[in-house]
């Protein structure tokens, strides 16, 4: 293989990393954020004298489908 091809080999296979890194950092944050919000749902219905979804998945004998 030729210089430019493997320095063109090497830069996709960073880009790929860099991406892949990306991809993760956001599954990351969603799952924070959507930590935050059950938590902030799940106050706001204690406040209320309700139970919230995942309280029902929580005693659920069954698997939700989603």
């Amino acid at each position: 293989m030729n210089q430019a091809a493997e320095q063109l080999t090497f830069n996709l296979s960073e880009a790929i990393a860099r991406k892949e890194q990306g991809i993760q950092q956001v599954a990351d944050n969603n799952e924070h954020f959507l930590e935050v919000v059950r938590n902030i749902a799940r106050s706001l219905a204690e406040a209320k004298y309700e139970i919230t979804c995942d309280d029902v998945r929580k005693i659920s004998p069954i698997d939700p489908l989603h």
